[in-house]
């Protein structure tokens, strides 16, 4: 069986691979969605699931709550230390090519083949 990955790794892993975010942006991401998951651990589950089987739809839908829930970090000033909500704006997922676009760039695979 293969180790539990972090709550929207594979989003974080694609932002990093689109060369516009910096790498403190990632880490943060990463203590943003840890937060998340320790909060909300259906999400993290349907996570897993949902990377297993590398559906896109479903990580945009998981990528949604999270977001709802850091919001809600935000109104009650539980978030990490020097972290913001997130605003992924000109983010968009192709989900015919399991892929992640800033804007009308290229695309980054959300499952990159090893």
């Amino acid at each position: 069986m293969s180790p539990k990955r972090p709550l929207l790794e594979s989003f974080v892993r694609a932002i990093e691979a689109l060369d516009h975010y910096s790498p403190l942006y990632a880490a943060k991401l990463r203590e943003l969605f840890a937060v998340v998951g320790k909060r909300r651990p259906d999400l993290l589950e349907r996570y897993q699931f949902a990377e297993r089987g590398e559906r896109s739809v479903e990580i945009e839908r998981i990528l949604n709550e999270a977001l709802s829930e850091v919001h809600l970090l935000d109104r009650e000033g539980k978030l990490p230390k020097d972290s913001g909500v997130p605003y992924f704006g000109s983010l968009r997922f192709n989900h015919a090519t399991r892929s992640l676009h800033l804007g009308h760039s290229r695309g980054v695979a959300l499952f990159p083949r090893s």
